[in-house]
């Protein structure tokens, strides 16, 4: 319910098939849980898009839900798709990290990879590593220092102390998880990128320096950057002005990668 009011907007904008994945959440469900999730659903778009779509054509109005268990049953029961199908992936914050991750997977496990990847303040760095936007912003009401470091410890999950050396070396070295530290070769892949970001977000730096790594890699991105905007302006749409404009532009960004032939 929390995305619900832009992705209905961008559905209507782009005329586009919209599925958002409700992924388990940490601390509960810590790494690799989400990741999981998100990848679960994606294979599970790629071999039975066929019968998902036609199955929510018959009530194009109506939000439909399927759960992680209805997907093994929808896919026990649903023929396999006979054509590919092009996949937009799309996501915010720490959903800019998931597709980030997932696109670099899908590159190295040589899955279909999507035809492109829309990511709004991505957390493309999931460390406490200083950047200038990070520490400019250190006081953001929103994602400031004490909220992201409890929010990162969460998900990397128990049993990795400080002590633990190479356990945390281990994971703070995962693509996945950190997409920023991917590898060149990986990087290369990398489909077409889109970045949305507001000039007061501490999470800036994080979308400036992928962008920089995949145009350094020859890939083809496009950064956006806005004014006056703070993290988590998808959700203040209906409440700030400039926002309004920045949900439509990401819409925007859906239409054109969806005609890229």
């Amino acid at each position: 319910n929390s995305h619900s009011q832009y992705l209905k907007e961008w559905a209507v904008q782009t005329h586009l098939p919209i599925l958002s994945i409700d992924y388990r959440l940490a601390p509960e469900y810590p790494f690799p849980c989400a990741h999981y999730d998100c990848w679960r659903y994606y294979l599970f778009l790629l071999h039975h898009h066929d019968s998902l779509l036609s199955h929510s054509s018959s009530s194009p109005s109506t939000d439909i839900e399927f759960t992680l268990s209805d997907l093994d049953s929808f896919s026990s029961r649903a023929k396999t798709s006979s054509k590919s199908v092009r996949i937009i992936l799309v996501g915010d914050s720490a959903g800019g990290n998931l597709i980030a991750g997932l696109t670099l997977y899908a590159i190295h496990t040589k899955t279909q990879i999507p035809e492109g990847v829309v990511m709004v303040y991505p957390a493309t760095y999931l460390d406490l590593s200083v950047s200038i936007s990070r520490l400019v912003f250190s006081l953001d009401p929103l994602l400031n220092h004490s909220t992201t470091s409890i929010c990162m410890e969460s998900y990397v999950g128990e049993g990795l102390e400080e002590e633990d050396v190479e356990k945390r070396k281990t994971m703070m070295e995962n693509f996945v998880m950190h997409p920023g530290l991917a590898r060149d070769e990986l990087v290369r892949e990398f489909p077409k990128a889109w970045f949305f970001v507001g000039a007061l977000d501490p999470l800036l730096d994080d979308s400036l320096l992928f962008a920089q790594k995949l145009r350094r890699c020859g890939r083809e991105v496009r950064v956006k950057i806005y004014n006056y905007l703070p993290h988590g302006f998808l959700n203040l749409g209906p409440v700030l002005g400039p926002a309004k404009p920045a949900v439509e532009d990401v819409g925007r960004a859906l239409e054109e990668c969806s005609l890229i032939i």
